[in-house]
């Protein structure tokens, strides 16, 4: 998948299901996060998509550049940082064309 096309289209119908959290380097699967929200915003130059994540509090993830495995988008390169022990959010920023 494109980087262009993880989008809030794309992602909101999975909201509840789970993806596939992958190692970059060796493709081995991490954990499974469940999609919880997903947000788009404006402002100026600039659209940003904030997806926030849910997994087991037992298999803590640091922030990381991951490959993203799923149905939604079959698989992405995505950087995802912990909001809490439970909790993570990627934002995706793009300049508005």
């Amino acid at each position: 998948m494109s980087f262009d096309q993880f989008t809030k289209e794309v992602l909101e119908p999975f909201t509840g299901k789970s993806i596939c959290v992958c190692d970059k380097e060796s493709g081995a699967t991490l954990s499974e996060l469940q999609i919880e929200k997903v947000t788009e915003t404006e402002s100026g130059e600039f659209d940003s998509l904030s997806v926030i994540l849910k997994g087991n509090p037992e298999v803590q993830l640091p922030q990381n550049t991951y490959t993203f495995k799923s149905e939604a988008f079959d698989e992405v390169e995505l950087f995802m940082v912990p909001n809490s022990v439970d909790s993570y959010q990627i934002i995706v920023s793009r300049k508005k064309s």
